[in-house]
């Protein structure tokens, strides 16, 4: 096993998901169906990342990804084409809400398992060829 644990600042400034959702503030009520658009998405944190390693091609079997501490994040949201960014409070608020969903799933001790060897064997029967690979490692600074 390697275990990596860095600082990562995630920045997509042409990020735009669309979501179609329907809000309904009672079980009586007709729901009110709309857009829900996120917009310019920042996310950062300290991550763990944990490389298992296998004699098999591509020579690892699968990685274990979490953040070490609630990451921060930073989503422009406009639903039903209202942009909340005039509304005080309720961009943070409506953060807030993501991240406490995102560290329920993703700060450790939750880990969230990839498994690398399922993928690289379903690749390999797609193009119906035989054992290799190449694991591409690239390290842009280290420190003692």
């Amino acid at each position: 096993k390697l275990i990596f644990e860095m600082d990562v600042d995630f920045v997509a400034v042409g990020f735009r998901a669309v979501l179609s959702c329907t809000v309904r503030p009672h079980k009586t009520w007709r729901g009110l169906t709309g857009r829900l658009v996120f917009a310019d998405l920042s996310l950062s944190g300290r991550v763990l990342i944990e490389v298992c390693f296998s004699d098999q091609s591509p020579g690892v079997s699968g990685f274990n990804f979490s953040f070490t501490e609630r990451p921060k994040l930073d989503v422009n949201m406009q639903p039903l084409g209202v942009e909340l960014s005039a509304l005080p409070g309720v961009t943070d608020y409506l953060n807030h809400l993501i991240v406490d969903e995102l560290s329920k799933l993703f700060v450790f001790p939750r880990t969230n398992y990839t498994d690398v060897q399922e993928m690289w064997n379903k690749m390999k029967l797609k193009e119906g060829a035989g054992p290799g690979g190449m694991l591409l490692v690239t390290v842009e600074s280290a420190a003692v």
